[in-house]
């Protein structure tokens, strides 16, 4: 009866996200915008990797270089972060129960080879390569499932292709408001003590949490040492590390961090320093131009000056012939626009 209940809800499920992905799938993928362009959408995922990811790069790549290590993605919908992951790491392998969003996400990534999307059946990660994965995320993706076991399975998939010591960083409903098993939008949730709870039944140890009662609750998980991890693909025997005590460990992760904090402080403080130089430069040209334009008002008004000294000398002129009318009344027409520009120069300095 359990196996045709959690067949009846994955079929749900795949139904369900095929039919929003047919519709509006970007919408559904990030609700925060409807209409999504392009750019827009693709640039959300690499922003929720700049803010998940990039700043975590220490507990995740644990001294490796990204571009050697090869990683999970659990539901990547139309490929929004699955991009961005592909610009980041060297192999990226990525599953989602929707046909109609996998086909959107190979297209995201036609110009990245090193990442393959993957329909799965919405439980397992058997579609998957058999080999050491260095790190697994999904975001945005366990609040929508409806079933506790589903969210189990997957915890216990990663942890059998991780490679000890690894992280899974994903998040799952925090809130305490279940739909029902029926409900594949608004999923099953997790107090602070299920989550640990979660951790530990499936190998993990339960690193960090954040957001608990909340719908973004984020787990660190951090794949124990054990015998029972796939074997790399290179044939090579894991050998153990010794991991430190928990307490000296989060001392360890805090030292990193606030050494993380000051290089951005220190990038920060460049930063400012070169608007500083750009303001002063800038506050210099301002400088030029009103001295330019003082020394212009100058010349206008010692033109200004003359053309009323002329004005004034041919007024003093008996001159009664003709030609010597057009001239004055040439000179005062003269003296008149001079003076105007003047008055409206002033008026808009």
């Amino acid at each position: 009866m359990a196996e045709t209940n959690l067949e009846r809800q994955l079929d749900r499920m795949r139904q369900d996200w095929d039919a929003r992905a047919r519709e509006n799938a970007r919408y559904y993928v990030a609700t925060g915008r409807e209409l999504w362009d392009n750019d827009g959408f693709f640039e959300s995922g690499e922003t929720t990797v700049a803010q998940q990811i990039l700043t975590d790069m220490t507990n995740i790549c644990q001294g490796k270089n990204p571009k050697d290590m090869r990683v999970i993605e659990i539901g990547c919908g139309a490929g929004r972060i699955t991009r961005a992951l592909a610009r980041l790491f060297g192999e990226v392998h990525a599953v989602d129960i929707s046909g109609e969003m996998v086909e959107m996400a190979r297209q995201a990534v036609t110009d990245f080879p090193h990442a393959t999307v993957y329909q799965n059946n919405g439980h397992d990660l058997t579609v998957l390569p058999g080999q050491l994965y260095d790190f697994a995320f999904s975001t945005i993706v366990f609040q929508h499932i409806p079933s506790r076991e589903i969210v189990y399975s997957y915890v216990r998939e990663v942890h059998r292709l991780l490679r000890p010591g690894a992280f899974f960083k994903f998040q799952v409903q925090g809130g305490t408001v279940d739909a029902g098993s029926e409900d594949t939008w608004v999923g099953v949730s997790f107090s602070d003590e299920e989550a640990v709870e979660m951790a530990q039944a499936c190998g993990f140890e339960p690193s960090y949490r954040h957001g608990s009662g909340d719908q973004y609750f984020w787990l660190w998980f951090r794949r124990l040492e054990g015998p029972d991890a796939v074997d790399d693909d290179s044939g090579d025997a894991y050998e153990p590390r010794s991991w430190p005590h928990s307490a000296q460990e989060e001392l360890e992760i805090a030292c990193r961090r606030l050494r993380e904090s000051e290089d951005r402080f220190t990038d920060l403080h460049a930063l400012m320093e070169e608007r500083t130089v750009w303001a002063q430069r800038l506050d210099r040209e301002i400088e030029e131009l009103t001295a330019r334009a003082h020394r212009l008002s100058q010349e206008l008004e010692a033109e200004t000056a003359l053309v009323a000294r002329l004005g004034a000398d041919l007024d003093r002129l008996a001159w009664a012939g003709p030609l010597d009318r057009r001239m004055h009344g040439a000179l005062t027409f003269l003296v008149r626009v001079v003076g105007r520009a003047h008055r409206l120069w002033h008026r808009h300095s």
